[in-house]
């Protein structure tokens, strides 16, 4: 747990959620990356992209993601539509490194974090090897569709259990 002031006073955060913010981040680096290198960008030789350029686009990969997975349609409410977001981002682009000069104007990488913060389950992708949508105000129908699915699937969890544990 790492504790943080901050100017409403001390805020605590819990290790998971810095496990999953850092994958989280360390995704969109990883897709920023591959798009910069599909279009031919070569960092020794071309010149720094302003950081906010390239939270931006991160941002609006993930949106993307997000959309490709059908998760659009239960976040449509949280962030613009992707296609709203992108335009946005193309406008900025039109205006030059000056709309991207204050590494703190991310306002669709911030707004992708506190999605991902509020909405995720920020261990999912750990444990069950994929992103998981936590719709709020469902935790007890979640809970209880859990709770009978383990029940229902005992013998064979167990014996999957028992074949990884002699791996």
């Amino acid at each position: 747990m790492v504790r943080m002031a901050t100017s409403k006073g001390a805020c605590e955060i819990p290790d998971e959620l810095i496990r999953a913010l850092t994958e989280f981040a360390e995704q969109k680096e990883a897709a920023v990356a591959e798009i910069l290198q599909r279009v031919g960008f070569a960092p020794d030789v071309d010149p720094p992209l302003p950081r906010a350029l390239l939270l931006e686009l991160g941002a609006m990969m993930m949106f993307a993601s997000w959309e490709d997975q059908g998760l659009d349609q239960h976040l449509r409410a949280y962030f613009p539509a992707i296609e709203a977001a992108t335009q946005e981002f193309g406008r900025r682009c039109r205006e030059g490194d000056q709309a991207f000069s204050d590494p703190s104007d991310v306002p669709s990488s911030r707004l992708a974090i506190r999605i991902f913060v509020q909405h995720f389950a920020w261990e999912a992708k750990d444990h069950l090897g994929a992103a998981m949508l936590v719709k709020a105000g469902e935790d007890d129908r979640l809970v209880d569709a859990l709770a009978n699915f383990l029940w229902e699937n005992r013998y064979q969890l167990s014996q999957v259990l028992e074949s990884h544990h002699d791996d």
